[in-house]
């Protein structure tokens, strides 16, 4: 059976097949009836080229060629125009499966080459070219799609559609592929085209599975790859409404799922490198570039949409924008906006930039510079009612046309209209149209309120609410209590805003500001005082008050906002302090430790304190009140009460404006003990013209004052002071002690706001000399009353001024300066205060007229330069002197004294020194006296505390005895120099210098222009004895002469050394010139002054040069006797006694003589004393007393070429040693033997050598007489070379020196 049914199976297939092959082939000669019966199916207007078919396995298949279709019912009209053309379509029909449907089955289908155009009629809706839609027509799509949808195998190939836009523009679409194949109800799609030739392929797959016309059923995926391509072409219908983009290339893939009920969803992955915004919109934008977004799009509904943007991002205008993991919903309430985060102030930036917004918009946007994020932003834009209706008609609860909701952080925007300025705002934002609120949850925020304050308010957190209702002509704003922290410590604020948007007069910006402050500090009030305010009372309340601790306090500001409208709002403040400080006036000291009330009600301010404190006074119940005077200005008035240290009492005077009226005097005064003070006060304050009013009155008990710069101080002090503005400082009958002696002190200001201070009281010469300092007060003694005045001149210099008698003082000085106690002596001092180097001086004169009480003749005035309190240099002025300069750190002696007795006053120098000594080496008696006061002594030098140098200067002596020597009209100066004291003098006997040096290791030095010696047989002492040895011995000293004079004798230059010891005195390098004899540098003399076993004795060794032996003898005042070109002569001499008692009879020691061509001249017989000794060698006289008359030979002096010799002295006699030898041109004479200088006697010989040729005469002479002598004289010239020898003739000489015998011994040939 089952062989027959196969059998018959392949009989009925095979009768099949051959029946179809022997049909198909029918198909072209039955086209026409096939054609009409597909118009008939589809309802188009068509036209079929060619039929045919032929036999393909088991199915029929159908070839249309040349397949036209055409507007419905002009096909076959000659001239209608074709609306799409296919090349070729192929049926593979499915016989079974039509025999059981009923329908018309097409197994696979396959079109080449479609061609075909669509129109755009109008912006949106499209058709085929010349196509119409018609509603009610006979196109039956249903059983086209039918046909698709029943068909297996799908393929189309090589397709242009064109597109005509309603702008005229066209596009074309070319497709290369598209197949579909279908298995039961799934179906696969896929397609690639092409948008231009340039363009990337589009490629798209979709796979379904049932009839997209049943949406309940019907599911699909879909995937579309589109690669860079333009579709600018394809988007020209936008032209219609107005846009023309230029490019809109788009690089994107894309996922579709399409589920039963229409439960869509879309994701993808979209990049397009511009988009023209400007051209969308119809604004001049700057297009979007570099756009990227990935998107997931789902319809939950009919309506309902929920798109996803993990991905947005784009650059515009060159900044970046990010809208990562946004989302957008769409429902049937409207569009809603959620995105992550948006940088306000880049969004703001760009819309102004765009030029998108109008004017108003422009100004508010630009004039608030909103900056800052927000975060979590979700924008909900309701469904808008038709146009149809009427905004008139809306009810009230509507939906407003958008919703805001973000977090808002690290926002900012300027002031606007009056509303305050922000920055760093963080919190939450709702708003909508016409209402917002922001819930604030702020750290480092700022308010700015432009109008009202100078400074923005910083915060470190702000948490509160803040809405705003806007409504059609004014914005009100409004908060919850804010609580604030700040550096201010924690406060609540609350604030209310009116800002009307069209500004008028009446019409204003109104703000109610309320904050409350607790446990802060004082200088924060400045935050809170709105810059509204006038000037004048800011810059007051800016120092006011500049620390302090404040309990609480509270602030409000209610009124306009507009700039100068003081008229219509008023600020409040009040501050509930403890510990604070008030500066009410620069000029007075500021109130401190205060506990009270400070209020603030508009321009007034009231200060009042239960206690404070001024200094370390205790300050009871104080007022201060600063209000404003009508004709413009503040007045300040204080009253306070105080009690405490008088030296907080002093410094209340120094530190205000007292201290200006009163010269500035009391500045470095020390006030100490108990005082209390009662202080009121008017001040005008910014320029108010009115007068200070001033009263203060302070009380002292048991007080004590100190002056350190004058080293006074004052104790025991008990009395009223006071100061006001009318009668200036005043207090009467002061009483205090002044070094341990009562005092009565009486103060009161002068009509010219001099103050004048009265002091009557006795003191004692001790305490003056601790107050001063001076060693020179060491003279006086005993005790004397005074009177004191202190003159106070403001803008000028104060003085102190004293003045006293001095009965009952004695002076220990030298007359004239000296007195006994019960005598009367003018003295005054007088004292500038408050200059800058204040110069100290006082005088006492020689006597007082009893009858006027006025001093007869100023005897001393002694000025002391004060420098910072101590004394930089002094003037002691003797008389009188027209020279009043000082020099620094140097006390100058100067003037005119009659006499001056070196003995007396060297003892008060002794004394003096001594009394230096003992005050710098003695503590302060004044900080004793005055209970530690640590006063700088006016005699202190601020570099070692030494004394001033003590100098002379000019000072004029009439007549000056010293060293028992009497010297008139002296002009003496002494003054330090190189630690050394300089001294010198001018008189008419000695005009010069001595140098002591501090070392007293080191000589003294003595430079004397001149020095003239009177009298030196006179000069000795009283009794007429030599000077002592003794009064030598510590003689250090360097001498040097310029000019000596003896008597009205001019010596010469002299210098040399004295140096003293226990044993006597040497003068040391002796050089000079003295009367034509050098004492040379080479070779200084000596002089020693010696005490020996046998008593004093003097040696004196040098070495002596002389120029002419005749001008030295005449210089001495000796005879002319003999003349030289040079000499020298070596002494080493010692006698007995003093150097002033040197005799040629005591000498004993060598002397040597060289005398270098000269001659000796005829002499007298008048010499005496020493010159004896050197006439003897006078050879002149030696042939005078040969009783020769040759005046042709020595008429004019015998010539010599050079004189040598050595002698020696003792004993009282001369010895010369070998000989004294005379040379001559042409003789030689020798002298030997002694000199009895005792005696006056001679015992010599002197042997004379001659020529014997050019001597004979004389040897004749001497041996015969005349004659003979002449005779041998002409027989000299006879017989010349014969007797051309020297001969020799001795002669004795001696007897008396004054007469001494000359006898011819005998003549020797020196053979």
């Amino acid at each position: 059976m089952l062989w027959i049914g196969l059998v018959t199976g392949l009989v009925v297939v095979a009768s099949y097949v051959s029946l179809g092959r022997y049909f198909v082939g029918y198909v072209e000669q039955y086209q026409q009836e096939l054609v009409n019966r597909f118009i008939d199916f589809t309802g188009l207007s068509l036209t079929v080229g060619h039929l045919h078919g032929h036999w393909s396995k088991l199915s029929p298949v159908l070839t249309m060629e040349q397949l036209a279709l055409y507007r419905p019912g002009e096909e076959g009209k000659a001239g209608a125009e074709t609306v799409l053309t296919i090349s070729n379509v192929s049926f593979q029909l499915d016989p079974l499966s039509s025999l059981f449907s009923g329908t018309l089955k097409v197994k696979a289908l396959t079109i080449n080459n479609v061609h075909c155009a669509i129109e755009e009629i109008q912006p949106g809706r499209w058709q085929l070219q010349g196509y119409p839609i018609a509603s009610g027509g006979d196109t039956n799509f249903d059983n086209v799609i039918d046909l698709i949808l029943s068909v297996e195998r799908v393929a189309l190939f090589d397709a242009e559609l064109t597109s005509f836009y309603a702008s005229g523009d066209d596009s074309l679409l070319t497709i290369e592929e598209v197949s579909l194949n279908r298995r039961d109800d799934f179906r696969r799609l896929r397609l690639n085209a092409f948008v231009d030739q340039l363009s990337g392929p589009v490629v798209a797959v979709v796979e379904s599975i049932g009839d997209p016309r049943e949406q309940s059923v019907f599911s699909a995926q879909a995937y579309l790859n589109v690669d860079n391509v333009d579709f600018s072409a394809l988007l020209s219908a936008a032209q219609a409404r107005g846009v023309e983009l230029k490019n809109a290339a788009v690089d994107s893939e894309l996922w579709l799922d399409w589920q039963p009920g229409a439960q869509v969803s879309v994701q993808g992955f979209v990049t397009m490198p511009v988009v023209d915004i400007g051209a969308i919109s119809g604004e001049l934008l700057a297009p979007l570039e570099d756009v990227k977004f990935g998107f997931r799009a789902e319809k939950t509904s009919t309506e309902d949409w929920h798109i996803w943007l993990p991905t947005l991002e784009t650059n515009w205008n060159g900044e970046h924008f990010n809208f990562n993991q946004s989302q957008i919903i769409r429902s049937l309430d409207g569009l809603e906006l959620a995105l992550p985060a948006v940088d306000i102030g880049t969004v703001s930036s760009q819309l102004l930039a765009a030029d998108m917004l109008s004017d108003k918009a422009v100004d508010v946007l630009a004039t608030m510079a909103p900056s800052g994020w927000l975060k979590n932003v979700k924008l909900q834009l309701p469904r808008q009612p038709s146009a149809a209706k009427s905004s008139e008609n809306r009810p009230e609860n509507s939906s407003p046309a958008f919703r805001l909701q973000a977090n808002v952080e690290n926002a900012a925007l300027s002031a606007w209209r009056g509303a305050p300025g922000a920055s760093g705002v963080s919190g939450y934002l709702e708003m909508t149209p016409a209402r917002g609120l922001v819930e604030l949850e702020s750290k480092n925020m700022t308010l700015a309120f432009p109008g009202v304050y100078e400074q923005p308010m910083d915060f470190d957190t702000v948490i509160g609410q803040v809405g705003w209702d806007i409504l059609p002509d004014r914005v009100l704003v409004d908060s919850s209590p804010l609580y604030l922290t700040a550096d201010h410590g924690p406060a609540t604020a609350l604030l209310d805003l009116d800002i009307p948007l069209v500004k008028t007069a009446d019409n204003r910006p109104e703000m109610t500001l309320t904050v409350g402050l607790k446990d802060t500090d004082a200088k924060y009030r400045s935050k809170f005082i709105p810059s509204t305010l006038s000037r004048n009372f800011l810059d007051w309340m800016s120092v006011s008050v500049p620390s302090g601790h404040v309990v609480d306090g509270g602030f409000i500001f209610r009124g306009s906002l507009n700039k100068g409208d003081s008229e219509h709002r008023t600020v409040q403040l009040y501050l509930n302090v403890d510990d604070t400080h008030l500066a009410y006036h620069p000029d007075w000291p500021i109130l401190t430790a205060i506990e009270g009330l400070v209020e603030v009600s508009d321009l007034v301010v009231e200060v009042s304190a239960d206690k404070a404190k001024m200094y370390e006074l205790d300050v009871a119940a104080t007022a201060v009140r600063v209000a404003p005077l009508k004709e413009g200005g503040l007045w300040l008035t204080v009253d306070t009460a105080a009690k405490g240290s008088a030296t907080d009492a002093l410094r209340v005077v120094n530190d205000s404006v007292i201290s200006q009226m009163v010269g500035n005097v009391f500045q470095r005064w020390q006030l100490a003990g108990e005082a209390a003070a009662t202080v009121t006060l008017g001040i005008p304050l910014a320029g108010a013209v009115a007068q200070t009013d001033i009263d203060v009155a302070v009380e002292l008990s048991g007080a004590a004052l100190k002056i350190p710069e004058y080293r006074l101080a004052f104790d025991h002090i008990n009395g009223p002071v006071s100061y006001n503005s009318i009668e200036g400082i005043r207090s009467p009958n002061l009483k205090a002690h002044f070094y341990q002696k009562p005092v009565v002190v009486n103060v009161l200001q002068k009509a010219d706001k001099a103050t004048q201070i009265d002091m009557n009281g006795r003191i004692d010469m001790r305490d003056v000399q601790a107050w001063s300092g001076q060693p020179a007060l060491d003279f006086t003694e005993g005790e004397t009353d005074f009177e004191a005045t202190i003159n106070i001149r403001p803008n000028t210099i104060s003085d102190l001024s004293i003045r006293s008698h001095l009965v009952g003082v004695a002076i220990d000085l030298p007359a004239p300066y000296g007195k006994a106690k019960k005598q009367p002596r003018d003295f005054w001092l007088r004292l500038p205060i408050a200059a800058g180097n204040p110069l100290l001086s006082m005088g006492m004169s020689t006597d007082i007229d009893a009858d006027t009480d006025t001093s007869v003749a100023e005897q001393a005035e002694l000025q002391l330069q004060l420098v910072n309190g101590s004394v930089g240099s002094g003037l002691l002025i003797l008389d009188q002197t027209d020279d009043r300069r000082h020099q620094e750190n140097v006390l100058l002696v100067t003037g005119r004294v009659d006499s001056f007795v070196l003995e007396e006053w060297e003892e008060i120098l002794n004394r003096y020194m001594a009394a230096e000594r003992q005050i710098n080496s003695a503590s302060d008696p004044l900080a004793k006296a005055a209970g530690g006061l640590q006063a700088t002594p006016v005699d202190a030098r601020t570099d070692e505390n030494n004394p001033l140098s003590i100098g002379v200067k000019n000072l004029r002596v009439s007549k000056f005895y010293g060293f028992s020597l009497e010297y008139e009209n002296s002009v003496v100066n002494l003054q330090r120099r190189n630690e050394a004291w300089w001294l010198s003098a001018s008189n008419e006997e000695v005009v010069g210098s001595i140098t002591f040096p501090d070392d007293s290791d080191l000589p003294m030095v003595a430079k004397l222009d001149s020095l003239l010696l009177k009298n030196l047989d006179s000069s000795r002492h009283a009794d007429n004895k030599p000077l002592g040895l003794s009064s030598f011995s510590r003689l250090n000293i360097n001498v040097d002469i310029d000019r000596l004079s003896i008597d009205d004798q001019v010596y010469g230059a002299l210098a040399f050394e004295a140096r003293g010891n226990a044993t006597g005195v040497r003068f040391n390098h002796i050089v000079g010139e003295i009367r034509g004899i050098t004492l040379g540098k080479e070779e200084p003399a000596m002089i020693e002054w010696l005490n020996t076993a046998d008593g004093e004795e003097t040696r004196f060794q040098g070495h002596l040069k002389m120029a002419s032996m005749g001008d030295v003898l005449e210089n001495w005042n000796y005879e002319r006797i003999i003349e030289s070109e040079s000499a020298t002569s070596s002494l080493d001499l010692t006698w007995p006694g003093s150097p002033d008692q040197w005799q040629l009879s005591s000498s004993r020691g060598p002397l040597k003589l060289s005398v270098n061509k000269g001659r000796f001249l005829r002499t007298s017989n008048s010499a005496s004393g020493t010159m004896k000794v050197v006439g003897i060698v006078n050879f002149t006289n030696i042939i005078r007393r040969l009783q020769l008359d040759f005046s042709d030979l020595y008429e004019s002096g015998i010539g010599f070429d050079r004189i040598e010799g050595e002698a020696l002295l003792g004993e009282g006699k001369l010895k010369i040693i070998d000989n004294l030898t005379v040379k001559t041109p042409s003789s030689s004479f020798y002298l030997r033997g002694n000199a009895d200088l005792l005696e006056k006697e001679l015992d010599m010989e002197l042997i004379a050598t001659l020529p014997l040729a050019s001597n004979l005469p004389w040897i004749a002479a001497l041996a015969g007489g005349l004659p003979t002598a002449a005779g041998i004289y002409v027989a000299s010239l006879l017989f010349e070379d014969q007797v051309d020898r020297l001969s020799s003739a001795i002669y004795r000489v001696d007897g008396d020196w004054n007469n001494p015998d000359l006898s011819f011994k005998r003549v020797f040939d020196d053979r």
